[in-house]
């Protein structure tokens, strides 16, 4: 019988106690499933990097957007203030 390649027991049982019949067939099942958490773990942390940095560029584009929208406002009252001014002229 094959023994565990990380704690040497026998307890490799694939297709039984929710274990795929593919992957980690060196492990035991208490390895087996440590590798899946430790392996789940680790691309949380790698996802949760990711989106600090989409978190970052996205509060980049809110700056942006806002200057932007404060900009459009100005142009807005510029606008009003010559429209009237034009108005004013032709009275």
């Amino acid at each position: 019988m094959d023994k565990c390649k990380s704690c040497g027991s026998q307890a490799i049982n694939p297709g039984k106690h929710g274990r795929d019949l593919t992957s980690d067939l060196d492990l035991c099942d208490v390895c087996a499933w440590r590798k899946r958490a430790e392996d789940f773990s680790n691309q949380t942390v790698e996802m949760g990097k990711l989106l600090d940095g989409y978190s970052s560029e996205n509060e980049k584009l809110l700056k942006i957007v806002d200057g932007y929208a404060i900009q459009n406002a100005k142009l807005s009252k510029l606008v009003e203030e010559a429209t009237e001014k034009i108005k004013s002229w032709t009275k």
